[in-house]
């Protein structure tokens, strides 16, 4: 028998945290502070240059200035670093994020150079090991998780609540398994299950999960036999979901892909920025 998922709605969701927040970003220009984002795109990737133009938009809706730094494929490491160093200094910038992914022309220890140039009190995208904010699709799957639990309903008797994180060494699945060690969800137990996108028998364990968080950026890598009936799916896929849509019909909650944590994460980001003024 089929169920009735509830399909969450990450556009309405993210909007309601832009109108929140659009009161304090009015009350710092009224003290004549005026925030500003500089985001970083390294060559020309469609995928980020449409993610670019949502940040710049839903900025624009709160009054925070998304300025886009384009480079070339050209650039070197050397280039972005001295770009950034010159950002950290710029009191008029108080956010700095650079676009991923980067070409792969870039070695990993050069994109980590490059993130780690950046000041941890502007990394505004948390990926710093010392940065001073969530990142921001962390603090976006950790707000819809609580949200889903509210309405599924979870209650003590379903304590422990397990809790599947598959991509769980990834940029968003590392920072995001050490939050759920520290969190604290509606009296609940978590019991964590962390999966690596190469872990075998995955479905051995998806198949047990309450709640699958999938962060692995592998098309339809959760498949319908690989859940329960009545768990929680939420997809960070991108661009397009971990887990295949017709199994939607065995969940409770879905967070979709497109319309799920994207939107969310962008009004996160757009959060930090406004705390940033705290920071300095």
């Amino acid at each position: 028998m089929k169920t009735n998922p509830y399909i969450f709605d990450g556009r309405k969701f993210a909007q309601e945290k832009l109108v929140r927040l659009k009161p304090s970003v009015d009350e710092f220009k009224k003290s004549g502070i005026k925030l500003k984002l500089a985001s970083l795109i390294v060559g020309d990737n469609p995928g980020s240059k449409l993610y670019l133009d949502l940040k710049k938009k839903r900025g624009e809706e709160v009054g925070i200035e998304v300025k886009v730094v384009s480079l070339s494929l050209r650039s070197s490491t050397y280039e972005i670093i001295n770009l950034i160093k010159n950002l950290n200094t710029d009191k008029t910038v108080n956010g700095i994020m650079v676009q991923l992914p980067l070409p792969d022309s870039f070695l990993e220890e050069d994109k980590k150079k490059i993130i780690d140039s950046i000041d941890p009190k502007k990394d505004v995208d948390g990926l710093r090991e010392d940065s001073l904010y969530i990142h921001p699709t962390v603090k976006a799957i950790l707000e819809v998780f609580e949200f889903s639990l509210n309405i599924v309903r979870l209650t003590l008797k379903d304590n422990p609540c397990t809790v599947c994180v598959v991509g769980a060494t990834g940029m968003v699945g590392k920072p995001l398994v050490r939050k759920l060690k520290t969190q604290k969800f509606n009296n609940l137990t978590i019991k964590l299950i962390e999966l690596d996108i190469n872990s075998k028998n995955i479905s051995e364990f998806t198949q047990t999960a309450d709640v699958i968080i999938s962060c692995t950026g592998k098309p339809g890598l959760i498949k319908k036999e690989m859940i329960k009936k009545g768990v929680i799916l939420l997809d960070v896929g991108s661009p397009d979901g971990d887990i295949e849509k017709n199994s939607y019909t065995k969940a409770s909650f879905v967070s979709p892909v497109p319309g799920g944590i994207g939107p969310v994460t962008i009004a996160c980001l757009m959060e930090n920025v406004a705390e940033s003024l705290g920071s300095r």
